[in-house]
């Protein structure tokens, strides 16, 4: 009857410690699991800006986290838009902006610039930058394009600083 109550007592014991492993390591994975990669980049506001000659907003601006698509009509060459991007980063760590895409999925007689940021740029947990996008109908064009509409849409690659 000794052994027996001797080997029950080890037995919970042993039970004892593998639930309390269980719990203590089940917690430290839970805790430690990242729901994301702490970037919380991203376009929270476009606004057209100025518009020069004939151009005109086709549609308003669509945007989502890091992209923006801007649909505009032209009318002469030298016609321009203007759009402010506002981008916050509202995440926990800084981000760099590692690459710019811009395209026109139109033609080529129509040109893009960006500033007010650039690639490598620094984006701090908390801050905001603004940029500018300008769209143009080329001054320059030798003949004009068959469609004076342009679908401009860029995007910013963030990475962990």
């Amino acid at each position: 009857m000794k052994k027996s109550n001797i080997i029950i007592s080890v037995l919970i014991f042993v039970i004892f410690i593998l639930v309390f492993c269980f719990i203590y390591f089940s917690g430290v994975l839970v805790f430690n699991k990242k729901s994301d990669d702490g970037l919380g980049v991203s376009i929270v506001n476009i606004q057209s800006k100025e518009q020069i000659g004939g151009a005109s907003n086709e549609s308003a601006p669509v945007f989502d986290k890091t992209s923006a698509t801007f649909k505009s009509n032209f009318a002469t060459p030298g016609d321009y838009i203007t759009y402010e991007i506002t981008i916050e980063n509202n995440g926990k760590e800084d981000a760099k902006l590692k690459k710019i895409v811009m395209g026109d999925t139109n033609n080529t007689a129509i040109t893009s610039e960006i500033s007010g940021v650039s690639e490598g740029q620094l984006l701090k947990a908390g801050q905001s930058h603004f940029a500018l996008v300008t769209i143009k109908y080329d001054e320059n064009a030798q003949k004009s394009p068959e469609s004076l509409k342009s679908s401009l849409t860029v995007k910013l690659d963030y990475v962990k600083a």
